[in-house]
């Protein structure tokens, strides 16, 4: 019977930033997690992971969880096994690289994030995380040629602002990365949403304008 299997990770505010998948599994199970529940959530996927596998999508869930709670290195083995099973999983690729990043491998991270750009030139994803490794790794031009790549795609398809802002906050230029996340908020980027997680953002976390955002998105608890 196929069924529906629900990943959520809740926070304290109750704030999901989660998954839905559809599996295989003689019943469904919800399992909701914050900080200290993740272990019971992972266990949730290890068993969809018995049952199917194969799956490249319950490989990166579970990589994205790890990833999530700031445990890069468990992270890593799945999104590797993802990329193994479907060398095309663009999320895949793109966590690998974040994971990379914050594990201190800025090698292994770059060359993740050109391959992802290479896989979807035009994402402004692929472009973001890039241009964001490219600033806090020194090579400040590279960078400003990703807000260059970001400026001429926005002549002909709509790019999200929190896509600069990444590029920016690599950079160190805090004020204009809470510019273009402030411009985000107005425009109703989808990214907006996952401001509460991602070790990315770590540098704006004490900032009063970041704190404020979080609170008119009702994030800040």
């Amino acid at each position: 019977m196929q069924v529906v299997l629900h990943i959520v990770i809740l926070d304290e505010n109750g704030f999901a930033a989660g998954l839905f998948r559809t599996i295989r599994e003689r019943k469904g199970r919800k399992a909701k997690t914050n900080a200290g529940r993740l272990d019971e959530a992972v266990a949730v996927l290890n068993r969809a992971l018995a049952l199917d596998p194969l799956s490249p999508a319950l490989h990166s869930d579970l990589g994205v969880f790890y990833l999530n709670f700031g445990q890069f290195d468990r992270a890593i083995p799945y999104f590797r096994k993802t990329l193994e099973l479907d060398s095309s999983f663009f999320w895949a690729r793109l966590n690998l690289g974040w994971s990379h990043l914050f594990t201190g491998d800025t090698s292994e991270a770059l060359t993740e994030f050109q391959d992802m750009v290479k896989l979807a030139p035009l994402s402004p994803y692929s472009q973001q995380a890039l241009g964001y490794a490219y600033g806090v790794t020194g090579r400040r031009d590279e960078a400003l040629d990703v807000l260059t790549n970001l400026d001429q795609f926005a002549k002909t398809r709509y790019v999200p602002p929190s896509a600069k802002a990444y590029v920016y906050l690599g950079l160190g230029q805090k004020e204009v990365a809470l510019d273009y996340l402030d411009k985000g908020y107005a425009e109703r980027d989808t990214e907006m949403i996952f401001l509460r997680r991602g070790p990315w953002l770590s540098p704006l976390r004490n900032e009063p304008r970041f704190q404020a955002l979080l609170k008119k998105m009702a994030l800040d608890k």
